[in-house]
């Protein structure tokens, strides 16, 4: 093996070519280098190459083309790339559902009988007619829709006053074949039936007070779907015919689908009255679900039966006599202790095929009289009684059938 000094003069030899090669060119650079390589090799002197190549790059010589015989450590394989995850696309602006006239900004103003006759006769979709705190004396009638989108409103303060002039005859407010429409806040009295619909779907009315009316108050009849009433307060009704008193009334009669639906069942379908306050003196029931009708939902209203007349087999807060209802979170109250009142909710089989799967939960019943919280007619299928409503002062119990856990 060689000695120290020697391996050192043959670098310094190598040096020295490589310096004459850096003025001749590249390709002669890479000869040298190539004889460096070779006898580095002889010599296990991998340095001496390294030590040459560096010289050359650091006076400013190119990196010679043929590099394939280079000592040089080895290649490392590189660590691989990480696929980038995918990029998430915005989430695309929600699709909303047709937003409801807003009941600011009035567009008709009103203020005499003849103004509210005239602007019912002109309505237009989007509008805004607003009643100032006044009587309007008549019975009022809306023919006209609103859209889904563009709602058609009537509104005003409890001052503002339908007054129909005569509880024996007339509709208070009529929506005959109009949807669409949002009745809010005025006050309808003195009429045979106080709100009527016909053919009217799609409609609300809110924080309305309907009273002194002879027959029933608010009546959603002869296919009225998907209505709402809410925060309305109901009272007096029945003054001329009390076996007819209801507060709130859904479909009809099947004795009456002669009159109004061709025979067919009044099918006032997904109607909901939501946290209004009906009673006292309401004669009938608070509400009464008719047969032929279906999927509706009453839900946080407070029932008072002081006044209830008990004519027509009117002895119950509501009387379900339609299918698939979700009854809950209602508060039935007796302050007078009244026995006409007989039970809290009943469930009968008007016609075959009626009365069935309706749902009782989270109510709360103070009854005070000799029946049930809960009564169901024999025949009614798929009724359930949850567990979680709660009954006091019945003197029959909670329900005339079995409870479910719910």
């Amino acid at each position: 093996m060689a000695s120290r000094t020697s391996r050192t003069a043959r670098i310094s030899r190598i040096a020295r070519a490589i310096l004459t090669a850096r003025a001749t060119g590249g390709t002669r650079a890479s000869r040298i280098l190539r004889a460096a390589a070779t006898l580095a090799g002889a010599l296990l002197l991998t340095t001496a190459v390294a030590f040459a190549a560096q010289l050359l790059l650091s006076l400013g010589g190119a990196a010679p083309a043929d590099t394939a015989f280079a000592a040089r450590p080895p290649t490392k394989t590189p660590a691989p790339t990480a696929t980038p995850a995918p990029t998430t696309p915005p989430a695309p602006t929600p699709t909303t559902g047709p937003t409801a006239t807003p009941t600011s900004g009035c567009t008709v103003n009103v203020s005499t009988t003849a103004g509210l006759t005239t602007a019912l006769q002109n309505a237009q979709p989007g509008q805004i007619i607003c009643l100032a705190a006044a009587t309007y004396t008549g019975r009022f009638v809306a023919t006209v829709s609103g859209t889904s989108a563009s709602h058609i409103v009537l509104t005003g303060p409890a001052t503002a006053i339908l007054d129909g002039g005569d509880n024996a005859t007339g509709y208070g407010f009529h929506l005959n074949g109009a949807s669409y429409w949002e009745l809010r806040g005025f006050t309808v009295r003195n009429s045979k039936k106080g709100i009527m619909t016909d053919n009217a779907s799609n409609n609300l009315i809110d924080g309305v007070t309907v009273k002194d009316i002879g027959e029933e108050a608010v009546h959603f009849r002869t296919f009225s779907r998907n209505n709402t009433i809410q925060n309305t307060t109901i009272t007096n009704t029945g003054l001329v015919t009390p076996d007819f008193g209801e507060g709130i009334y859904i479909g009809s009669a099947n004795s009456n689908w002669g009159t109004y639906t061709g025979g067919q069942p009044d099918t006032s379908d997904n109607n909901r009255a939501l946290n209004n306050h009906i009673g006292p003196n309401v004669r009938a029931e608070n509400i009464d679900i008719k047969e032929g009708t279906t999927g509706g939902t009453i839900s946080g209203n407070y029932l008072d039966a002081t006044g209830i007349s008990g004519a027509n087999f009117a002895d119950s807060w509501i009387d379900a006599k339609g299918n698939g209802y979700t009854i809950s979170g209602n508060t039935g109250v007796n302050p007078t202790h009244t026995t006409i009142l007989k039970d809290g909710f009943q469930v009968h089989v008007a016609i075959s095929g009626w009365g069935n799967n309706n749902t009782f939960s989270n109510n709360n019943l103070d009854v005070e009289s000799t029946g049930y919280g809960f009564w169901v007619q024999s025949g009614a299928t798929g009724t359930v009684v949850c567990t979680n409503n709660t009954v006091t002062t019945a003197a029959s119990g909670t329900a005339n059938v079995p409870l479910t856990t719910c």
